[in-house]
């Protein structure tokens, strides 16, 4: 009789022991689950932009602002969280995949969202710009270098004119890049394919264009566009084009391209077929997508698109927009001391 009471006693204390882990354990499930699927940053008010819209990076779950050598790192209240001093003070702020990337003439510095230095990338030659997007771009006036966002070196090469676009395959196998010429009598832009994986290159000029935008829709096809015109290539094969008047701003999702030109929005698919073309009553400088919704900017309203309609869904007044950002986590337009988190929910439905 002892002995079945002592087992019983056993069976509880282990009852209990494992109750208690399942408890502990569920309990660090929760807690993984909201660290990592907590939503990011929203609306935002109390910013101190000072009339600096240029160098500004909104990560996760931080806005950040950089003048001169002095990093500001602010929550979505305007609290100062961080206040970091860099090495340059000449410094272009971007950021991207929650990491912030500071350029300078001869450098390139890797931060974290605190302002922490992941790493320093040494530019070989003088940096007149850079782009961030899947990769990261340093551009000379003709040489360039392109990185991942890690910080390790692609490709680097250099061109015989001055860079205008590029554009890296999503494989990483090709190359698309524009430069531009001009002399007393008229300029060109050169349009450069480099095939990384077979190491081959290939040019085409076009007179009198001034080549803007240079994109890859998927591994094999490319736009460009110019003041003339919109180019869908497949290497150098032209597979479309549409001419141009006042072009605005272009943006894609995975089926449809959305252009912007003078009053109308015009949807076209990768085969540069037209779709829909939508008179606009509202001057819109920008556009954006995610999937099939789209937001138009101006500049003091925003106007919502989704796709197959025949006009614009709506149209919200808002205060003077001075900028925006476009990061993994959608659009923020930038107010005098605030930013307006887009919300594309408005619309409904799957993106």
């Amino acid at each position: 009789m002892d002995t079945k009471k002592k087992v019983f006693k056993n069976n509880k204390k282990f009852r209990y022991l494992f109750i208690l882990l399942i408890g502990v354990v569920l309990s660090i499930c929760i807690f993984m689950i909201f660290k990592f699927t907590s939503t990011p940053i929203g609306n935002m008010r109390n910013i101190p932009f000072n009339g600096n819209y240029k160098n500004i990076a909104i990560l996760e779950k931080e806005i950040c602002i950089l003048e001169e050598n002095n990093l500001k790192i602010y929550d979505e209240e305007g609290n100062e969280i961080k206040n970091v001093t860099l090495e340059t003070s000449e410094g272009k702020l971007e950021g991207s995949n929650n990491k912030l990337f500071v350029s300078s003439k001869d450098a390139v510095y890797i931060l974290n969202n605190q302002g922490t230095l992941i790493k320093k990338l040494e530019i070989p030659f003088e940096t007149k710009n850079t782009k961030v997007d899947e990769n990261l771009y340093v551009f000379g006036d003709k040489q360039f270098q392109i990185y991942d966002l890690e910080g390790k070196l692609i490709l680097e090469d250099a061109f015989k004119s001055v860079i205008s676009t590029m554009s890296l395959s999503s494989n990483k196998e090709k190359l698309v890049a524009t430069t531009l010429d001009a002399t007393k009598d008229n300029f060109k832009s050169d349009l450069y394919l480099n095939n990384i994986k077979d190491n081959k290159d290939a040019s085409q000029t076009f007179i009198n264009e001034v080549i803007m935008y240079s994109k890859f829709i998927d591994e094999d096809r490319y736009l460009t566009v110019s003041n003339k015109q919109m180019i869908l290539f497949d290497s150098f094969a032209i597979v479309n084009k549409v001419m141009l008047n006042d072009f605005k701003d272009i943006s894609f999702s995975d089926s449809n391209i959305y252009l912007l030109n003078g009053d109308l929005l015009n949807v076209y698919d990768f085969d540069l077929t037209l779709k829909v073309s939508i008179e606009l009553e509202v001057d819109f400088s920008s556009i954006y997508c995610e999937g099939s919704k789209v937001i138009l900017i101006g500049t003091n309203n925003y106007g919502y698109y989704k796709d197959k309609s025949t006009k614009l869904n709506k149209i919200v007044d808002t205060e003077e927009v001075y900028g925006h950002i476009i990061n993994n986590n959608g659009l923020y337009l930038l107010h005098s001391d605030s930013v307006t988190k887009i919300d594309l929910g408005i619309l409904g439905g799957q993106k």
